[in-house]
């Protein structure tokens, strides 16, 4: 057998672990901190004890009781191992205590192996470690305080049981080694930054609640290792309960009536972030120092939980502007403590995007109602008007005589009808296609024929003064003069009881003035207001008034007696926003 061949022979031989079996390893300990630290303290206690055995110079002293020592360390590292794998609560119950463990095991074997030129000086990295693994910067700095407070105690005591004699060069390059370690690990904290797969892509801004959790429940339960999730919320406007789920690799929605499942967590849950057991009637809150094991019954809605097979998990409270509601993620392989500050941090993450999703619904809706007041408007000051001044020609026609008289009345309503038709079709096609085209249009020019059919439709006469210059503006423009124009001609000849009206236009550099007077009534409060004014005391014609601030122009008027005149500024240009 050549080289090649022993080489292919012997590969199945050597190969690693099996996919499977490394995928299983993988998962038993990702974003299991409290394994690791637990399986570490085994390995550790077990080979201190496999020194001790093959160095026979150690323990200097106490020899008998240190060997016991250490024997039950390992038997408690061991056991701590089985009790708290699949157990959150026991090793959320215990990890402390067992913290307090390491620290007085870091004493004990120095005391019994050269004091302060220990071999076993390094344990304290695994402490370290294993505290800021599992908590926070405090606890990792009041661990490490409390490893160079022991150290230094043995160190300046070691002339009374220690061997040697005191070597204070290497006392303090071994303080000064725990000082600067200690330092970095708090380095690492503040650069550390929270990893994890984005809840939503990049490109998608979701509108509202429901598509909001459609695309990011998935990314949620992934994040926390659940294989199944539930968001569900209510709202102030409808009564029900809305459930997104994703259970087997599928997004669901449904509407539920809510008296059978309130409250969907216990009110004592409050809205704290936390891990559920219903089996065993417990949950963990709070996050670390803080966090305690509780009972509590139901702290998940039964009737939820059985529809959806929830038996334990994690529970994230949604509250924003306009929902109130729960974020359950369940079917997580190894839950742990841990879990816990991974939860508060993705809450934090999915609160954020949850109140820009209903931002971008809310701008939405005010979007839409603008467009509504605006269409409102038009067909107001257009058809309304139109339909308003051609009942009152018909009403004229009853009281008139002669049949040629009616008939030209009759074909002149008609040629009116078929321009309306022709306006309103416009507003139809301007609607459809939404915002005009850059094309100028002369809207003095424009102004007399419309002039002509609003003098004819009110019985009053309407001129339009003539304009120094064209008045260029754009299409859009252009119909919102014309719809002013015909708002204040109908206003005039129905509630002034005006004969004329008058209209002047002018453009200056970047905005137009409109002026249209009328020898009617006026208003029912004489004087002169400006756009302030009119603002503040809902005075004179509001829907003009309204027109004019979406254009974000102003009106003053001036009423009397002897009639109304109006000011009207506007900018040329794009639509105010």
């Amino acid at each position: 057998m050549d080289i090649a061949e022993q080489g292919r022979a012997i590969a199945p031989t050597a190969a690693a672990v099996p996919a499977p079996v490394r995928r299983s390893l993988w998962r038993d300990f990702e974003n299991r901190s409290g394994r690791v630290v637990a399986v570490g303290r085994a390995i550790l206690a077990l080979y201190f004890i496999f020194v001790l055995w093959a160095d026979p110079k150690q323990p200097e002293v106490h020899q008998a009781s240190a060997n016991l020592f250490l024997w039950g360390y390992a038997g408690l590292a061991s056991a701590y191992v089985l009790v708290t794998w699949n157990r959150w609560w026991l090793e959320a119950r215990l990890s402390l205590p067992f913290h307090a463990l390491d620290l007085l095991m870091f004493t004990a074997l120095n005391y019994v192996t050269s004091g302060y030129a220990s071999p076993f000086f390094l344990f304290f990295i695994f402490i370290l470690l294993s505290s800021s693994l599992r908590w926070g910067w405090r606890e990792t700095l009041a661990t490490a305080a409390a490893l160079i407070v022991i150290y230094a105690v043995e160190g300046l005591s070691a002339s009374t049981w220690g061997t040697e004699a005191f070597d204070i060069e290497r006392f303090a390059l071994r303080v000064m080694y725990m000082l600067v370690f200690s330092a970095l690990m708090l380095l690492w904290f503040a650069s550390r930054t929270a990893s994890g797969a984005p809840i939503l892509p990049r490109d998608l801004q979701p509108r509202g609640p429901e598509e909001f959790f459609r695309h990011s429940l998935a990314g949620i339960a992934e994040r926390l290792g659940g294989r199944t999730a539930l968001a569900v919320w209510c709202d102030d406007e409808e009564p029900w309960h809305y459930v997104v789920s994703f259970k087997g690799g599928l997004i669901g929605f449904e509407r539920l009536e809510p008296e059978p499942y309130d409250p969907i967590v216990a009110p004592a849950a409050g809205d704290s972030v936390m891990i559920f057991d219903r089996s065993r009637e417990a949950v963990l809150r709070g996050r670390w120092p803080r966090t305690r094991t509780e009972a509590m019954r139901e702290s998940v809605s039964d009737a939820l939980a059985d529809r959806y097979g929830l038996v334990s998990g994690i529970r994230l409270p949604l509250r924003s502007g306009e929902i109130r509601g729960e974020l359950l993620v369940a079917d997580i392989r190894g839950l742990s403590p841990d879990d816990v500050e991974t939860a508060a941090s993705l809450h934090e993450e999915v609160t954020i995007a949850l109140e820009r999703a209903e931002l971008v619904r809310a701008n939405e809706r005010a979007a839409i109602m603008r467009a509504r007041l605006s269409f409102a408007r038009d067909v107001h000051d257009g058809m309304v008007q139109f339909l308003a001044g051609v009942a009152l020609r018909l009403e004229g026609l009853k009281r008139t005589g002669g049949a040629a008289g009616i008939a030209a009345e009759i074909d002149e309503l008609q040629a009116e009808l078929a321009r309306e038709q022709q306006d309103l079709r416009a507003l139809i096609r301007r609607l459809k296609e939404g915002a005009a085209g850059p094309s100028a249009v002369d809207a003095a020019a424009t102004l007399k024929p419309l002039a002509d059919r609003l003098g004819r439709q009110w019985g009053i006469q309407l001129r339009v003064e003539d304009a120094p210059a064209p008045v260029l503006v754009d299409s859009r423009l252009e119909t919102e003069i014309h719809h002013l124009v015909r708002e204040a001609a109908a206003n005039a000849a129905r509630h002034g009881g005006a004969r004329s009206v008058a209209v002047a236009l002018e453009a200056g550099a970047d905005r137009l003035r409109l002026r249209i007077s009328d020898d009617g009534r006026g208003l029912a409060q004489a004087g002169r207001f400006g756009h302030a004014e009119i603002a503040a005391g809902r005075i004179g014609p509001r829907s003009i008034f309204d027109r004019v601030q979406q254009r974000g122009g102003t009106l003053d008027i001036e009423t009397g007696k002897d009639g109304t005149r109006l000011s009207i500024l506007l900018p040329i240009g794009a639509m105010a926003a």
